[in-house]
């Protein structure tokens, strides 16, 4: 694509050069009926991206809607599209920032069922708090040139992934009644627990309270 396109431009230089050189129109009038194809060309396939666009709708579900930091998701989501004739396209369904994607793919193109594409991946949620889908990215190109155009709404951003920290304990070491110190865990720092608050993502993970946390399935420090 970019080959074919470099080329003509390349041709249409030669072609200017020639008449200019030679004082002839003709080489001249070709140079621009290039130049002419090419800016028809691009303005066609804006016109059959807008289309692709107004035609676009999407589905995509989660297997999980809270998850453990470092816990994967199932995403699967399926594209509808009408690619015109001699236009090629590719979707990609992007992803919330701070996860991967450990297996599967999140691009895919219409293949053997015509306006249908679909895309299944695990993805590892690694950043604590709500995780939002950014949308999707359409990439559409023909013989000469390409376009990429990102989608993006509430629509687009659902499901939304709550994403809770890891449960992580602290190593103390408790007097026993021997006078020997023992190695337990606990989850506390210091000596005493004032009360009870729902946990912020500014919180230090180690202070939640798990037990009172899974009793009333909300995270509390």
């Amino acid at each position: 694509m970019l080959q074919k396109r470099e080329l003509l431009v390349i041709l249409a230089i030669l072609f200017f050069a020639t008449g200019i050189f030679f004082r002839e129109n003709g080489p001249v009038f070709a140079g621009f009926s290039i130049i002419l194809m090419l800016q028809a060309d691009y303005f066609v396939l804006g016109k059959k991206t807008g289309e692709i666009i107004r035609d676009f709708s999407f589905t995509r579900s989660s297997d999980k809607r809270i998850v453990i930091r470092g816990e994967k998701a199932v995403i699967n989501t399926e594209f509808s599209l009408i690619a015109p004739n001699g236009i090629t396209v590719q979707v990609e369904d992007l992803i919330p920032q701070g996860s991967v994607i450990e297996k599967g793919s999140n691009t895919c193109s219409p293949g053997e069922t015509p306006g249908k594409c679909s895309v299944n991946y695990d993805l590892l949620c690694m950043t604590h708090g709500i995780n939002i889908f950014e949308g999707a990215r359409l990439s559409v190109s023909d013989d000469f040139f390409s376009k990429q155009v990102i989608l993006g709404s509430k629509k687009i951003e659902s499901p939304r992934i709550t994403v809770f920290p890891k449960p992580s304990f602290i190593k103390s070491f408790i007097p026993s009644l021997s006078g020997k110190n023992t190695n337990i865990l606990t989850i506390f720092n210091g000596q005493d627990l004032k009360g009870l608050r729902e946990y912020t993502i500014f919180d230090d993970v180690r202070t939640i309270d798990w037990k009172a946390s899974a009793k009333f399935d909300t995270l509390y420090v």
